[in-house]
């Protein structure tokens, strides 16, 4: 199977939080800002046992990745993922999509919003929909001009045809002319035509 190791080095030396600190254990009384990470952010398992990340109370940025991806670490049955996402760098993107893919192999939703839509979200997605068999819904929503493109639509229709479990797409984020291209357009239908669990979507 396919390894996507967790990158600890350069790519994690901007941002704030120890990304290979051992966690805390019951009893012990660490100082460092990544202490408890996991009930810091924002996990609910309230949801019929249902286990969540949410961000939609607050906006995720490069300095906080790092603590997501803790949490994300000590999630194994992790179900739900909901991010609200601003001008992250690629490398904080990639990094993302890496450890999502390393250790929540049950996911099965995803969500992500962003400000502006970045090349390198679109590949988060997609790497997330082609290697996480048991995702069974997508969600993008983009606010800004800068939307998803003819090239964002090409990359996420292959990675569509590779989703076996895919039940849900719901695509709420323009083209930066306002509307689908009959490329686009021709695009999704060749990749709704091998996902076969597809029940609903939304553009």
């Amino acid at each position: 199977s396919r390894q996507f190791p967790v990158r600890s080095s350069t790519a994690m030396s901007h941002l704030d939080t120890p990304f290979n600190r051992k966690p805390a254990l019951p009893g012990d009384h660490p100082t460092a800002p990544a202490v408890d990470c996991v009930s810091k952010f924002w996990i609910d398992n309230n949801q019929a046992g249902k286990l969540s990340i949410s961000s939609f109370s607050k906006i995720i940025t490069d300095e906080k990745v790092a603590l997501l991806i803790e949490s994300i670490r000590h999630a194994p049955a992790l179900q739900s993922i909901r991010l609200k996402i601003d001008r992250l760098t690629d490398d904080s993107l990639q990094i993302l999509s890496e450890a999502i893919i390393r250790h929540s192999s049950a996911l099965q939703s995803i969500s992500l919003e962003f400000e502006n839509l970045p090349e390198a979200g679109v590949k988060l997605l997609s790497d997330v929909i082609r290697h996480v068999p048991a995702l069974q819904s997508i969600r993008l929503k983009c606010y800004r001009s800068s939307g998803l493109t003819d090239d964002g639509l090409k990359i996420l229709s292959e990675a569509i045809r590779h989703a076996p479990a895919l039940q849900s797409i719901s695509l709420d984020c323009s083209l930066p002319s306002g509307r689908l291209t009959d490329d686009g357009l021709q695009l999704l239908s060749q990749a709704i035509r091998h996902a076969q669990a597809l029940q609903s979507i939304s553009l």
